[in-house]
């Protein structure tokens, strides 16, 4: 086999080589938009170089023509291959689709079937000869008619693809500019370079010049991909970027013209439109003046602008930063305009909010802990007025709940803190502590924070709820206790039922040790009449050694209240100048009395003692001065029942007397009464003359008033017998009743002429 080697040979061979070059560097740009084309087209000028190469080395018949066939493998794809390479890179994606990638691969698969089988139709090429040229064995080819349409068919399609690219020339960026520039002219040199090889040039008939242009095509797509990063930064991905994007983005070249937007911007900025691109910005933008400062200033800007439209308000974050290539030359400047009219009106409702909360929190009551996972108080809050409940000298946020609350407090809400995070369901307990000498009550409820680990305490000062509450139940206790107290009074009389009460009623209000009540007798001494707890021994003690008696002016606490009649508490006795203490009366720590009085006289005290310091406050002095009063109505009620006695009794004396004078008075009556009714008796039995008819009605009249007042003298022994005799009921004529008593008014009636009625059926009577 002969070889040969023309000069242009060499050229072919750096083209190649080049090519393959360039088709590994895009087949490293994988998975980039595009480099699969890419690598694909490159591959296909590589092969139809190397073919060439192949057919001008050659210098037998058969393997020329063989070589040419071959080299329509490659020639035949570039077309296709590059209009998918254009439709990829402009964002085209939709045509990508294997049905109209088929389409495009039928004319290349029937013009390489008509290639290989030409010999029988002639429809590529009408003939071939060899021709010596400058001592070179060259193939002359002459095209037939599918030669024409093959060529037609890749002319449209690199046309198409020239189409594509050239809007990016007009509205781009200068980056997608250049890589537009560098696809479009890689396409027009070689076809610009077939065409005198088609039309059979003199100059070009045994030589195509198309794959000699290849490698200047190959120089600018290997420029395009290194420094204009090709297949790294496409159109197609950044427009896609653009057009989807919310923000407004126009880019600037370093003329501060107009190169480019996206619909976001034409949408922020009604007056843009494509007519402006390529216009410098402060002749597109006029207003505000902040905005066309910032887009003039080449440095990097960060700034928020306000834009009027009509009464509304429109606020923008603009930013503006610089387009800069890897050598770091600035081709450009990118203006993002994010409208944030929505969140600054947002942000003003929160502002607005939080300093509606701040203050709602500020007249708020309550102390707010917010406490973390690690049960660190990470905020808090607390009123002015509140009590000094935590250490307020190591308060800070970070702190232990430890460090800070009150060691039983602390202790609560940690057991619960833990409870509280998985349940994520409110607890809360009640803490009572001392501040400043005061006792004070708090309820203190930890709820969850919702999607956090952190827990909200919210402690409440509920000392006036809960003083309220002590008040009423031991308001509602005092009544209860007096009410018993009470019906000691109405149930019995005796003073000693009555006082012991009292004093039982006394321990469920006043909690105590002992207790006594002393009357004052003769207005010098006291004397104890009831007590509960004293033995006989403590008695004697409490009373300095004298017996029962407690002189007044020798017990200062009896004097002070027989001075101002009103309750005392001595809080301490160990303190108090004017407490007599003995040894059997020196455990008493704290003393409560109440003067017991009567129309303004004190009668008596009600004493409590106790062991305890401080045990009796100034309300339980109030309360045991009510029953003091109770004490003295018990008093006042023996008192009268005593008198009252005593006068029933003397009375009862002096009806005895009566009723023995009545019997005398009676029975000396009725021995001369009786003697007249006898000798009247006796006189009017005469017959007298009918002169002395006189007379006998006088007699008949003594002996008339005579017999009346016997009966008067029998009532009344009968009266004074029947005060004496038991009661006896029974069912009673009416009727013999009204009979009888007729009849002893008979001569009366008659007298009178007085005419009487009476039922035949009177009804009996109970008597």
């Amino acid at each position: 086999m002969h070889w040969q080697f023309p000069p242009y040979v060499g050229f072919l061979v750096a083209t190649i080589a080049l090519s393959l070059v360039l088709a590994f560097i895009a087949w490293q740009r994988r998975p980039a938009p595009g480099a699969v084309p890419a690598t694909i087209l490159i591959l296909a000028a590589a092969e139809w170089a190397l073919m060439v190469t192949l057919e001008h080395t050659s210098v037998d018949f058969a393997l020329k023509v063989w070589w040419v066939k071959a080299s329509y493998i490659g020639s035949t794809l570039l077309p296709p291959i590059w209009l998918l390479l254009v439709l990829e890179y402009t964002g085209r994606t939709h045509w990508l689709k294997r049905q109209y990638v088929a389409l495009l691969m039928i004319e290349p698969i029937i013009t390489n079937v008509l290639v290989w089988t030409n010999e029988a139709h002639h429809l590529v090429w009408k003939s071939q000869s060899l021709q010596t040229i400058d001592n070179y064995i060259m193939l002359k080819i002459t095209p037939g008619p599918w030669s024409w349409i093959d060529a037609i068919y890749g002319y449209i399609l690199v046309m198409i693809g020239i189409l594509f690219l050239i809007p990016l020339l007009r509205k781009r960026a200068p980056l997608y500019q250049g890589q537009a520039l560098a696809l479009i002219l890689g396409a027009l040199i070689p076809s610009m370079a077939s065409i005198p090889y088609a039309f059979s040039a003199r100059l070009f008939q045994y030589v195509d010049p198309t794959p000699f242009a290849f490698a200047l095509s190959s120089l600018l797509i290997i420029g395009g991909i290194l420094r204009l990063r090709l297949l790294d930064i496409i159109p197609a991905i950044s427009g896609a970027v653009l057009e989807s994007m919310s923000d407004a983005v126009i880019v600037l070249d370093t003329q501060n013209r107009i190169v480019d937007f996206n619909p976001a911007a034409e949408q922020l900025f009604s007056h843009l439109s494509t007519d402006m691109l390529g216009q410098p910005a402060e002749e597109v933008f006029t207003e505000p003046k902040a905005l066309v400062e910032c887009l003039c200033d080449g440095k990097r800007v960060r700034s928020e602008l306000v834009m009027k439209e009509g009464d509304q308000k429109r606020y923008l974050d603009l930013q503006v930063s610089p387009i800069v290539e890897k050598e770091g030359e600035h081709i450009g400047r990118l203006a993002v305009f994010r409208d944030i009219t929505e969140s600054r009106k947002a942000e003003e409702a929160l502002y607005k909010g939080r300093r509606t909360l701040h203050l709602v929190i500020s007249s708020m009551p309550n102390m707010l802990l917010i406490v973390d996972e690690e049960n660190r108080i990470s905020a808090f809050f607390i009123p002015p007025q509140f009590p000094h409940l935590l250490d307020r000298s190591q308060l800070s946020a970070g702190r232990l709940l430890t460090d800070v609350a009150p060691p039983r407090m602390a202790e609560n809400a940690l057991a619960i803190l833990e409870t509280v995070r998985e349940s994520e369901t409110p607890r809360s307990f009640e803490h009572a502590t001392e501040i400043d000498g005061q006792l004070y009550y708090f309820k203190v409820k930890v709820t969850p924070v919702m999607d956090s680990s952190d827990v909200l305490i919210v402690v409440d000062n509920i000392t006036d709820l809960k003083q309220a509450e002590i008040a009423e139940r031991e308001q509602r206790v005092l009544a209860e206790a007096l009410r018993d107290s009470a019906a000691a009074l109405n149930s019995t009389l005796e003073l000693e039922q009555v006082l012991d009460r009292i004093l039982t009623s006394i321990g469920d209000v006043v909690a105590h040790d002992l207790a006594n009540i002393m009357l004052v007798e003769g207005g010098v001494a006291h004397r104890v009449v009831r007590s509960q707890g004293y033995s006989k021994r403590l008695l004697e003690g409490a009373a300095n050694g004298t017996g029962e008696d407690f002189p007044i002016e020798e017990t200062p606490t009896l004097k002070r209240m027989a001075e101002t009649k009103q309750p005392l508490i001595v809080p301490d006795t160990q303190t108090d100048p004017d407490w007599v203490s003995t040894p059997e009366t020196r455990w008493i720590r704290s003393y409560a009395g109440a003067p017991i009085q009567l129309d303004g006289e004190i009668i008596g005290f009600l004493n409590l003692d106790s062991g305890t310091p401080n045990a009796f406050t100034a309300r339980q002095a109030e309360r045991l001065q009510a029953f003091a009063d109770q004490a003295a109505i018990a008093i006042q009620n023996a008192r009268l029942y005593e008198t009252l006695r005593q006068h029933a009794a003397e009375l009862e004396a002096r009806n005895r007397e009566l009723d023995a004078f009545s019997h005398t008075v009676a029975h000396d009556l009725k021995t001369p009464l009786g003697g007249i009714i006898g000798y009247a008796s006796l006189i009017s039995a005469l017959d007298l003359s009918q002169s002395n008819t006189e007379v006998l009605t006088y007699v008949r009249r003594i002996e008339d008033f005579a017999n009346r007042m016997n009966q008067m003298i029998e009532s009344l022994l009968l009266f004074a017998h029947l005060r004496h005799a038991e009661e006896a009921t029974g069912r009673v004529d009416m009727g013999e009743v009204v009979r009888h008593t007729l009849s002893r008014f008979e001569q009366r009636i008659k007298e009178e002429n007085v005419t009487i009625e009476v039922m035949p059926d009177l009804p009996p009577a109970l008597g």
